[in-house]
């Protein structure tokens, strides 16, 4: 791509900035869903006729610690729009980003107003965060709009600050405040719109006391923001210790043991991590569960000794670029002490960072290369368009990792070859003796891992296939005894009720078995399926007694359910009539 200055000062290289854009990522529109949350969205509003209670998505009975109505409002109108096409999901990801690389021009023009270059800086702004190799996961997996949302109010908010009218006062923190109803991350817009104040207001050489001032008054407003979000996320301060805000600083640990109060100093490694990715990407991986802290606390070194030397030079830009940086991924930075993820250093926490950068960036180089020869100009051009070239090449290719689950895990499996978490979804994509082999390979690294249980159970039923109903059995009780949950239990009864048993004796103790599976499972939600279920069981293994009163129970307790109708057709048959309802 050939970047000539005389020909960027009007609307035609926007155009052409924002062609490229949206050609890079076309093909994400065409991928489908991936075994990461995306089914579970895809679901969770398209198979329901009622739409959701809006009022309690906004003011939860509890402190969460997953608040993102707006989030879960832009999934439901995606549900009314598209229906079942998960393509339609993709497209409003896609959008949105593209949006956002376009707030970014919009918010470099602004900044750099009397600058002669300002669509040139503006256009390589744009593309430099629109094809951000980091920004793929967030773009391509629909799961992460969350980044992409927050990022878009806190961008909206930032151009919002240079309108003439008073109601920039109120549109600012309002935009922003929708930004962290999406994702936590546009909690470093707050902090990022005051130094932006502080840089506008500096550079149109305005004394210190009053550019303290005008900050201050942003400080003040975006603190009553603050405020308003975290008393409707913990319920009005009320913060249990299993679902308040911070639960991981008291639970997990990120350095294990004895090493747990050291924690702390994980934040320094993390942040030359951080840094870095921002500058050079490579290698981009999915599941980034940990990080060699002792090189990252040689960069975090080199980092802060460099801004040391910048700040006694009198180039305290680059201080507080550094700064602001920092404080863009700073939401991220909490997760690295606990088992809030299983990817605490994931690579689309830096989507915000990513934009934020962009825009640093090119208000540095408008200030700094105002005034340079045509040798110079050619080599700036040079530069940029070798960036963005490589940027565009990378971030394509990295979207057809993101074409479904397969290609997925088989890359990430690649990078992470000892990790428990990705050998299963992995074995979860696969499945048949490719998952087989993949659970098995899990368990052995690893005696406990977030997806033990369901590992466990997987195993269960391959083994059940096989009629190793023995080792199936084994299987089942390890998994409930790492977690024993509704969902567990109950699949834990289905997989018992897969098993093909010719001896009588030995398949009745199996069913009482998955009797007791469903009657544990009922006790931590009670519904009409759970009551069904075990009636039928109770049935087959002779209490037919026992299955009569259940049978009654359900249909007294659940009449409007169509189990209901079921179990009265049922006790008809046995000529013990009663009507539902």
């Amino acid at each position: 791509m050939e970047i000539e200055d005389k020909s960027v000062s009007d609307w035609k290289f926007f155009f052409i900035c924002l062609v490229i854009v949206m050609a890079v990522y076309l093909p994400v529109n065409y991928f489908g869903a991936v075994n990461m949350d995306d089914t579970e969205i895809f679901t969770r509003f398209s198979t329901h006729d009622k739409p959701p209670d809006f009022f309690s998505m906004f003011m939860r009975p509890a402190a969460s610690r997953y608040y993102r109505p707006l989030l879960a409002i832009s999934f439901y109108l995606d549900s009314l729009v598209w229906g079942h096409s998960i393509k339609g999901y993709h497209l409003t990801n896609y959008l949105v980003h593209v949006l956002n690389a376009v707030l970014v021009f919009l918010l470099v023009l602004k900044l750099a107003a009397a600058a002669r270059d300002k669509f040139l800086y503006a256009g390589v702004a744009m593309l430099m965060a629109g094809l951000h190799p980091l920004t793929c996961e967030s773009v391509a997996w629909i799961s992460g709009r969350s980044d992409i949302a927050g990022t878009l109010f806190v961008l909206a908010g930032a151009n919002f600050y240079f309108m003439k009218s008073r109601l920039r006062f109120v549109l600012v923190p309002l935009a922003v405040f929708a930004g962290m109803l999406c994702k936590e991350n546009a909690l470093a817009g707050m902090l990022v719109i005051v130094l932006m104040d502080i840089y506008v207001n500096y550079s149109r050489k305005e004394r210190w006391p009053m550019v303290l001032e005008k900050a201050a008054v942003w400080a003040c407003l975006m603190a009553i923001v603050c405020v308003l979000y975290l008393s409707l996320r913990t319920n009005g301060w009320h913060v249990h210790s299993h679902t308040g805000l911070l639960p991981h600083l008291k639970s997990g640990t990120a350095a294990g043991g004895h090493e747990k109060y050291l924690r702390f100093f994980q934040v320094f490694p993390a942040i030359g991590f951080y840094m870095k990715k921002l500058v050079v990407p490579f290698p981009l991986n999915f599941a980034i569960s940990h990080i060699d802290t002792q090189i990252y606390s040689i960069v975090f070194f080199l980092l802060l000794l460099f801004n040391v030397i910048c700040w006694f030079k009198g180039k305290k830009y680059a201080v507080f670029i550094t700064l602001v940086m920092i404080i863009s991924f700073f939401p991220a930075l909490p997760v690295i002490f606990g088992a809030v993820s299983w990817v605490p250093f994931a690579e689309r926490y830096l989507y915000l960072s990513v934009h934020v950068g962009a825009v640093c960036l090119a208000a540095i180089c408008q200030a700094k290369f105002h005034d340079l020869s045509f040798s110079a100009v050619k080599i700036r051009n040079a530069v940029f368009a070798f960036i963005i070239a490589i940027s565009a090449f990378t971030t394509l290719n990295r979207e057809f990792v993101w074409k479904d689950s397969r290609t997925l895990w088989s890359d990430t499996l690649k990078k992470n070859p000892c990790s428990s978490m990705v050998l299963f979804k992995y074995g979860q994509a696969f499945g048949k003796d490719t998952g087989f082999r993949a659970w098995k390979r899990a368990i052995a690294l690893s005696g406990d891992f977030k997806y033990m249980d369901l590992t466990c159970l997987g195993i269960a039923e391959y083994e059940a296939r096989a009629h190793h109903y023995e080792k199936a059995g084994e299987f089942i009780e390890k998994a409930l005894k790492t977690r024993k949950t509704y969902k567990n239990l109950c699949r834990a009864a289905e997989i018992i009720q897969s098993f093909e048993i010719p001896d009588y004796e030995q398949k009745q103790l199996w069913i009482k078995k998955a009797i007791r599976y469903y009657s544990t499972a009922y006790k931590k939600k009670k519904n009409a399926f759970i009551l069904f279920e075990t009636a039928k069981l109770m049935k087959q293994a002779g209490m037919d007694s026992g299955a009569v009163a259940v049978l009654k129970k359900l249909i007294t307790e659940y009449p409007d359910s169509k189990y209901a109708v079921y179990a009265a057709r049922l006790l008809e048959r046995r000529g013990k009539s009663v009507s539902p309802g």
